[in-house]
C-alpha cells in the first residue's frame, strides 16, 4: 500500500470526521468475461458485481441511512424492514456505473466498472483498506462543506 493511500485509509478509519459525515467514493471492481458477454448483457451474466456492491452499501451499523441506497431500497409495504431492491440497483448500477470491456485474450475480456456511491463514514470505516485504496477519489461532506482526502 502506498504511503498516500494509507494517509487516505487512516483519516477514514480514525475518528477525525463524525460518524455521519458522507464519504463520496469511486468503487473499482474488475473481471474477467468470456467475449460473448457484451456490454448490455454484461450485468445480468455478472451477478457477483452487483452482490458485491449491495455488500458494500449494506456494511456497516448504520447501513439503512447510506445516501446511496435511498434509491435501491424496495418499495413493498408488505416490506417495512429496509431491504435493497435487486431489479433498482441493477438499473441504479446500469445508470451510474462506468462499464470498459479490453480484450485479454482470444476467449476472454477485462471488465472494468467503476461505480460512484456515497456512504455514511461509521460503514466506510467497515470497508477493507484495499477497497478503500481502490478509490480513484475520496470527498468528505461535512457540516463545514467538503473535503477531497
Amino acid at each position: 500500500m502506498a504511503k498516500n493511500d494509507s494517509s487516505v485509509v487512516q483519516k477514514i478509519k480514525q475518528n477525525i470526521f463524525m460518524a455521519t459525515d458522507v464519504l463520496s467514493l469511486e468503487l473499482t471492481f474488475e473481471k474477467t468475461t468470456p467475449k460473448s458477454i457484451n456490454e448490455e448483457e454484461f450485468f445480468d451474466n455478472c451477478p457477483d458485481i452487483l452482490n458485491e456492491i449491495q455488500t458494500i452499501l449494506t456494511t456497516g451499523p448504520t447501513w439503512e441511512f447510506n445516501p446511496t441506497n435511498n434509491s435501491v431500497y424496495s418499495d413493498s409495504d408488505s416490506d417495512k424492514a429496509f431491504t435493497i431492491d435487486k431489479k433498482k440497483l441493477t438499473n441504479y448500477v446500469r445508470e451510474k456505473s462506468s462499464l470498459k470491456l479490453m480484450e485479454l485474450d482470444i476467449n476472454n475480456n477485462v471488465a472494468i466498472v467503476k461505480m460512484p456511491i456515497e456512504i455514511l463514514l461509521a460503514n466506510a470505516r467497515m470497508l477493507s483498506n484495499e477497497m478503500i485504496d481502490k478509490s480513484s477519489y475520496h470527498t468528505v461532506a461535512t457540516l463545514f462543506g467538503k473535503i477531497n482526502l
